[in-house]
């Protein structure tokens, strides 16, 4: 039984996905592999108490499979911050492949390995295939789903990922060729066709490409990696599984800010390595590496092996340079373990051993089947909750946000989404020209939920400036609504901004609230003034970030209007509009506030000129020699909340 899990693993893992989770690939590859686990727990399980028997490793593989599992479990217990999305995500992953790792060491069997083999090449055909006909062919065909309908759709999730799985089966099956007769005429048949998929799919990865990479550089990742050892306890055991965007907010070097990762959180490091030591540390990246030294290492001269050592290096060469996938992560795992295969050591188990031995393994696989089932029917809700959101069926979408919440309740994008929910359903009833009493309950209950949830995001992701960002949104939306939202907004985009202080986009969203606030207070003029200094400060700010971002220039003429200074505010939003380019669809509107302030300029101040003021304010307009920025979307920040009818809601408690 466990022969055929394993042909299947490696067979389907890269090209397994679902519509019926939120995310089509990740997910349901991982719960793929939790059911192959599964099945192998329980012919262990049968295995053990029918037979008396259990079979052991003998390679040295298993030291430092047995290291690497340990250092995943003590990262899990020392990080408490999002350890349910460490144990249901990369840390299970990381164990459930160095537990099945450690079982096919045991499986030293020669025809196994050439069906390992035949069914790897066999999953790189179908992905080469695939990978063929979706660029020509099934991108345009209207029968199938929208989400197919596209070049950029691929059985792996990723199209990088696949031409990775595309070059290591290329040079695996090229090397077998050269060495064996064995699969020669196979193994011809899948270098060729892998070979034409390589290069098709690769001349649309290149920069200028249909599918241009986007790839967080090296330097950044081996930056953000050097500043995570800084701290003692993250240099041996890292900052935590899934702390690593979290960690990239704080400390992510401003020269990002000149490449498409400006404003885009990735999920992990530009290489697996470096993910490994950043997120697990030096004693996670030495055990990790030690695997990989230990599975390469064997000096097998049967082909079979060495072809499986060929797949385990090239594997390993692509995910030192590049950022780790399940599928990679399967290969690798699958194909070190292969090259490691020795004779086991069967172990005769007492009569009241082999009984506890099935019992143990009984209990580990119903636990780990009542929370992968939990998984995937909280993923599943999640998927119906986009459905009833694009069908605009507001109840579908409350109820089954909700229940998937409600099964993992501390999930932090679970309560983000539940928060968001609420207040948007709050936000479309209170929009009614005349309230009843059960829809003005209605409106507090939801926005008290809203702010209830999204401060508990907050407590299970403290670190996380999306959490704080998401609170300050919900506050900013209940200010003239809820009473102290005004203060609450202030204080949780401040925090945002401590935690991400190289963001130009939240600058600007922090820098609106300011703005906002500032045009309402009509009596308390010193309020005003110091609203608006802090707002100023904030959108030359997110210049300084960026220089070539159109939108910190216009949100900052438009304050400069405000306030008066004309000829400051021509200076400004002349620099807005040399960023925007001769096609973009803002530049009329652009043009158009542009001759508005000048004529504001000649009433006030007819001898003044634009170039004059610009000598006497430096500091407000940077240098013009910026190239043009591809992110040249203008808006300014969106008026405050009309009050509900009767009066703000009292939501003191949930505030």
């Amino acid at each position: 039984m466990q022969k055929i899990i394993f042909l299947t693993l490696l067979f389907t893992t890269p090209l397994f996905f679902y519509t019926g989770t939120a995310n089509f690939f990740s997910t349901p590859k991982q719960l793929l592999l939790f059911f192959l686990l599964l099945l192998t727990l329980l012919d262990i399980a049968i295995t053990s108490f029918s037979t008396r028997k259990i079979a052991l490793s003998t390679h040295k593989l298993r030291f430092g499979l047995l290291a690497f599992s340990a250092v995943v479990i003590l990262s899990m217990m020392l990080h408490p911050t999002n350890r349910l999305e460490a144990i249901i995500g990369p840390g299970s992953l990381y164990l459930t492949l160095a537990f099945l790792s450690y079982r096919l060491t045991t499986i030293n069997d020669k025809i196994f390995k050439h069906n390992l083999l035949l069914a790897f090449f066999s999953s790189g055909v179908v992905l080469a295939l695939h990978t063929l006909l979706q660029l020509t062919v099934l991108h345009k065909a209207s029968f199938l789903p929208a989400y197919m309908q596209s070049r950029a759709f691929t059985l792996t999730g990723n199209v990088f990922t696949t031409e990775l799985i595309l070059a290591i089966t290329l040079i695996s099956s090229l090397f077998l060729t050269i060495k064996s007769q064995l699969l020669r005429n196979f193994s011809y048949f899948v270098a060729g066709l892998t070979f034409f998929a390589l290069i098709a799919l690769g001349s649309l990865l290149l920069p200028e490409g249909e599918l241009a990479l986007k790839l967080l550089p090296m330097s950044a990742s081996w930056s953000i990696a050097l500043d995570a050892m800084k701290n003692p306890r993250s240099f041996f055991v890292g900052i935590g599984l899934t702390s690593f965007p979290i960690f990239y907010n704080s400390v992510k070097p401003l020269f990002l800010n000149t490449t498409a990762f400006w404003n885009t959180i990735p999920n992990g490091s530009g290489s697996q390595f470096l993910e490994i030591l950043t997120t697990l540390g030096v004693l996670g990246f030495i055990s990790f590496l030690y695997i990989v030294i230990l599975g390469l290492k064997n000096h097998s001269t049967d082909v079979l092996t060495e072809t499986f050592k060929i797949i385990a290096g090239t594997t390993t060469l692509a995910l030192i340079f590049t950022p780790g996938s399940i599928p990679l992560l399967t290969i690798l795992f699958i194909s070190l373990a292969v090259a490691s295969s020795s004779d086991p050591h069967t172990v005769e188990l007492p009569n009241s051993l082999h009984v506890a031995v099935a019992l143990i393994t009984i209990t580990t696989l119903g636990v780990f089947s009542y929370y992968s089932y939990k998984l995937a029917l909280a993923e599943s809700k999640i998927r119906a909750a986009q459905l009833a959101l694009v069908a605009s069926d507001g109840k579908s979408l409350y109820e089954n946000t909700l229940t998937a919440m409600q099964l993992m309740p501390s999930m932090t994008s679970y309560r983000l989404s539940y928060a968001q929910v609420n207040l948007s359903l709050a936000t479309a009833l209170s929009q009614k020209e005349s309230l009843t009493d059960t829809e003005r309950n209605t409106i507090t209950q939801l926005i008290s939920q809203a702010v209830s949830e999204a401060k508990v995001a907050v407590s299970l992701s403290p670190n996380n400036s999306l959490t704080w960002q998401n609170l300050g949104n919900i506050y900013q939306k209940l200010i003239n609504v809820g009473t102290g939202a005004d203060q609450f907004a202030l204080e949780s985009y401040a925090q945002a901004v401590k935690l991400d202080p190289a963001s130009p986009t939240l600058r600007i969203e922090y820098g609106g609230l300011l703005y906002q606030l500032a045009l309402a207070q009509k009596e308390d003029k010193a309020k005003q003034s110091s609203y608006l200094a802090q707002a100023q400060n904030e959108f030359q700010t997110a210049i300084q970030l960026k220089p070539d971002y159109a939108n910190s220039y216009y949100n900052l003429a438009k304050l400069l209007e405000s306030v008066g200074d004309f000829n400051n505010a021509y200076l400004v939003l002349q620099k807005a509009i040399s960023l925007l380019g001769p096609d973009n669809p803002n530049l009329g509107k652009a043009t158009s506030e542009l001759d508005t302030i000048k004529t504001k300029m000649e009433k006030t101040n007819p001898k003044s000129s634009p170039t004059e003021s610009l000598n006497n304010t430096k500091e407000i307009v940077p240098a013009t020699n910026v190239p043009v920025s591809e992110e040249s979307t203008i808006s300014t920040p969106s008026p405050l909340p009309t009050p509900l009818e009767g009066g703000p809601v009292d939501l003191r408690e949930s505030l």
